[in-house]
């Protein structure tokens, strides 16, 4: 079987970023400290250590990133967490990639907006404010004027919709820096100690497949699986077409292979966003 073209050695990739780039600076979480008090206090009187299996290890995982005192712990809670939507349209999808129409992009935003999604249950649920932010759209979006709206609509728009890759890169090196700032400014104002992000846009899971098998070494079959709601349909005519439209994709930008230069080349507005 001939290698998929999407991979490359991993000590090949470019690290560099666009020097207009700027990405906060990420403070690590190592606390012996910390960690040592955490680990006493989750150890249940009379049960061996580790006797909290996967949990423990989620609960020191989330208390290092809040880097905090041990004994702050016994007060965390949820305030005003935030649910945010990025919607984006994919210009591949001008190659049938989808079974959705490329319609859906906007009819699933208005979904949101009106309070009729799946995901504005579980927001209700647990409390979560939605924002839905038009990343790259491929028409312009407003707020439903037939009915109470759920959530606000956030005006981010890079361009309207990518590129088809499979013509050329889906961004530009600037779209793809303009995005990755756009979505650092949308989280900078919201309030809140927790975040859930998601994502709307047609065709946008060949775009995250795409960099799932160029930034993972995924085989692009496996990327792109049928489990996925745009290709759980596909006969098995249909998907390998569709895997074989991708590779010749992956194999066109198989010099994108530095993490920026990959967003840029196969991913989405949306996705940059995030």
């Amino acid at each position: 079987m001939a290698k998929d073209p999407i991979f490359s050695p991993l000590s090949k990739r470019s690290a560099a970023l666009p020097a207009d780039l700027k990405l906060p600076a990420v403070s690590g979480t190592t606390d012996t400290m910390l960690e040592f008090a955490l680990r006493q206090r989750l150890r249940p009187e009379g049960l061996p250590e580790h006797a909290l299996g996967r949990m423990e290890t989620l609960v020191l995982q989330l208390a290092r990133v809040q880097n905090g005192m041990s004994i702050e712990f016994d007060l965390l809670a949820f305030d005003s967490p935030q649910l945010v939507v990025f919607a984006a349209d994919h210009g591949i999808a001008d190659e049938g990639m989808s079974s959705l129409a490329p319609t859906m992009t906007e009819q699933m935003v208005m979904q949101l907006l009106r309070g009729q999604a799946p995901v504005n249950a579980l927001a209700d649920l647990h409390g979560f404010e939605l924002t839905v932010v038009d990343a790259g759209m491929a028409k312009p979006i407003a707020p439903p004027s037939d009915t109470k709206q759920h959530g606000s609509l956030l005006l981010r728009k890079i361009g309207y919709g990518t590129r088809n890759l499979m013509l050329g890169p889906a961004m530009s090196t600037a779209q793809a820096v303009s995005a990755v700032h756009a979505g650092m400014d949308v989280v900078r104002h919201l309030p809140g100690n927790v975040i859930a992000l998601g994502d709307v846009g047609v065709a946008n899971a060949v775009s995250a497949a795409l960099l799932l098998s160029r930034l993972c070494g995924v085989p692009l079959v496996d990327a792109f699986s049928r489990d996925d709601t745009e290709t759980g349909n596909l006969d098995d005519t249909q998907h390998v077409k569709r895997v074989e439209k991708l590779s010749a994709a992956a194999s066109k930008h198989r010099n994108a292979i530095g993490p920026f230069e990959a967003l840029a080349a196969l991913g989405g507005f949306e996705i940059a966003m995030m």
